[in-house]
């Protein structure tokens, strides 16, 4: 998916521009709504320039929610940590579990926060209904046990645990071919180990300006 979005990237552009010129915010919505894992993997500010979801006349729906999450965690990793807060109170609990949302919601608690038992309550809590076969609620818990390690959980149990947990899922995340995900996975499993585990890991990434 992020291959082909990278090699269609002009049409994606051309695309959103005709929509919101023309006033087809629906359209505009879909677009990056359906690319919001391409979107992410790489971030870039450009595509906060295109509109703002969160202010169109169109009625709540899986697209809408999908392109505020989006927007929201790109100003998130431009520095913006209030605008994740902002967004969950925006959008209607009956979206909360779309992707990009539930992004928001579990970035909010466990990395502004430091909010353990609220992240993984949002993990436990979170419907599948509109996740398809994405793993990102697997990856997540990945990064919630490297997170406690971070915030002082030295349990050598815990440890091992989790770094198996985090090699189980990235051997099947390579198996079945999840790109976006295991790029998350795979990071998670690196700096699972006690020597890798430090202060200085930074996550999310901030984004190369556009």
């Amino acid at each position: 998916m992020f291959r082909r979005y990278v090699a269609e990237i002009d049409n994606v552009r051309l695309a959103v521009a005709h929509a919101v010129s023309t006033a087809q915010h629906g359209s505009a919505v879909r677009v990056v709504a359906g690319a919001n894992f391409a979107i992410l993997s790489r971030p870039t500010l450009e595509v906060l320039a295109w509109f703002d979801p969160g202010t169109l006349p169109l009625e709540w729906s899986v697209d809408r929610a999908l392109s505020v999450g989006v927007n929201a965690m790109l100003r998130y990793l431009n520095g913006d940590h209030r605008v994740l807060g902002d967004a969950v109170a925006l959008v209607p609990a009956a979206f909360h579990d779309v992707s990009t949302m539930l992004m928001c919601r579990w970035t909010d608690l466990l990395w502004n926060r430091a909010d353990l038992h609220g992240a993984t309550a949002v993990l436990d809590g979170a419907s599948r209904a509109h996740l398809g076969d994405s793993y990102f609620i697997e990856t997540s818990r990945a990064f919630t046990d490297l997170a406690a390690m971070l915030f002082g959980e030295v349990d050598a149990d815990f440890v091992a645990r989790a770094q198996r947990d985090a090699e189980a899922l990235v051997e099947h995340l390579r198996e079945v071919g999840d790109e976006p995900n295991l790029s998350t996975a795979l990071s998670a499993h690196a700096n699972s180990s006690p020597t890798a585990a430090g202060p200085t890991l930074r996550w999310p990434p901030r984004p190369r300006p556009s």
